[in-house]
């Protein structure tokens, strides 16, 4: 209950809700989704589904863990397609749900090749057409994977390598734009270049409208029990607003501190926050966006 009372706080208003003592989720591992006029919460570490309108009703929910009918083993949202909503559950399984969360066995589609591994490690994926969608790469050694059904098999197609980045690439859609950057930044300045559509090749600049950068030269590379960890911070996520945009890093030391970065619509830096336990959570195929702040209330940004 407390998981849903949180996410009731997540739909726009004007009024901020008490958290202070829910148990709530993760921020920086759920996901939310929009389909259709209601958003759906894939919480992978907590194995759940849970679909709400947009006034913030639980419509339904999944959480039992398995890999059995109804159950589901870390999920993470492929696509949201017109009609239906496509899950990966555990390493290779993928089940289709229509809109109100419902099973469609008949629909099930085949398991991912076991050559697929780099998969595993992917967020989210957004719907192209039937049978493709395209996954964008988290800790991944590619930008993105085009997923397609051909003769009842996957084809899982890895697009635009990350050159000498062993550590991979983080790719974030909101807003119409896709966010790229490396996952560890070990440079005096970060940068995440901002697209309007998805690149061809990594010097293909026509997609390309902004280079949102800022300084971690005073951000130390550490080493911890004796294991050396050289870079200054960690891309968390991105989100842009009305007045610009927002990046959420972590810096490379032992409290793993948060800090948002403002910059605005232009792609100018304009001040560094620290954030504490707040966390950015952009809707991934919406324009919307929010925010827990100390894990007591949550509310949106404008």
């Amino acid at each position: 209950m407390a998981l849903f009372f949180m996410i009731w706080a997540l739909f726009p208003t004007s009024q901020s809700f008490d958290l202070l003592n829910l148990k709530v989720f993760k921020p920086d591992v759920a996901t939310l989704h929009k389909v259709g006029v209601n958003y759906l919460l894939c919480s992978p570490l907590d194995h759940t589904l849970s679909l709400f309108d947009a006034e913030g009703n639980i419509i339904k929910t999944l959480d039992k863990q398995g890999q059995g009918p109804g159950e589901l083993d870390t999920p993470t949202i492929i696509a949201i397609t017109p009609d239906e909503i496509i899950v990966k559950s555990g390493l290779r399984n993928i089940h289709a749900f229509d809109h109100k969360l419902n099973d469609l066995p008949r629909k099930n589609y085949p398991a991912l090749p076991y050559s697929s591994v780099g998969i595993t490690y992917l967020p989210s994926g957004t719907f192209v057409n039937k049978n493709r969608f395209l996954f964008f790469g988290r800790h991944a050694s590619h930008m993105y994977f085009d997923l397609q059904l051909v003769d009842d098999q996957w084809q899982v197609l890895p697009k635009i390598p990350i050159t000498n980045k062993q550590d991979g690439t983080h790719v974030v859609q909101h807003h119409n734009h896709f966010f790229v950057s490396d996952v560890f930044q070990d440079e005096q300045a970060y940068q995440i270049k901002v697209y309007s559509s998805l690149p061809e090749s990594e010097k293909d600049t026509k997609g390309l409208e902004q280079i949102l950068s800022a300084n971690i030269e005073t951000f130390p590379s550490i080493t911890y029990k004796g294991i050396d960890f050289p870079f200054r911070s960690m891309f968390r996520n991105v989100a842009k607003t009305s007045t610009g945009y927002i990046v959420e890093i972590t810096k490379n030391d032992r409290n793993g501190t948060v800090y948002w970065d403002h910059f605005d619509n232009q792609g100018n830096f304009k001040k560094r926050e620290e954030k504490g336990d707040d966390r950015l959570i952009p809707v991934f195929n919406s324009t919307e966006t929010f925010w827990i702040k100390d894990g007591e209330t949550m509310q949106p940004i404008r």
